[in-house]
């Protein structure tokens, strides 16, 4: 799942961007004189090789990778600024990455990108997980869910 249309955006001071995008990465490529990204890598599955057993789980290791949203603006969201949260979840909700950055709308623009890039990730059981991607006003306490993403933990030599 590429493509989502998960927050509706109503034109109104209280309706958030809506995410047009979401994906993880191996790069991403900006034309600025085209105003356009190139996604290198569309992962689905992460491959991990076999850790030593005295490595535990939770270890981070390197791996350069990148989550890429594209939001839908509206001049209704001129000069406000979101918080943008992106969480790496296992199936019992359980957060493995975490992590969040602000977003200024402008209102010449009709899209915002947020680019997150990482050096590495932590080992993780094998198993279904999800990207949960979650935005808010600054000043608000509550996250509202913008979409999700799912992916797959492996290593390199199991069934």
């Amino acid at each position: 799942m590429l493509l989502t249309n998960c927050l509706p955006n109503q034109g109104s001071k209280s309706a958030l961007p809506k995410l047009l995008i979401l994906a993880p990465c191996d790069n991403v490529l900006i034309n600025k004189d085209a105003e356009s990204a190139s996604l290198i890598v569309i992962m689905t599955t992460i491959v991990f090789p076999p850790p030593p057993p005295e490595i535990p789980i939770g270890t981070p290791t390197p791996m350069r990778w990148f989550f890429f949203c594209q939001w839908e603006i509206l001049p209704e969201d001129s000069g406000l600024t979101y918080e943008q949260r992106i969480q790496l979840q296992d199936e019992s909700g359980h957060s493995h990455v975490d992590t969040s950055t602000q977003m200024l709308c402008d209102a010449e623009k009709i899209h915002h990108r947020v680019i997150a890039g990482f050096g590495t990730i932590p080992l993780m059981p094998e198993g279904a997980y999800k990207f949960v991607v979650d935005l808010r006003l600054t000043d608000s306490e509550e996250w509202v869910n913008a979409g999700s993403y799912p992916m797959k933990i492996a290593y390199a030599g199991s069934k």
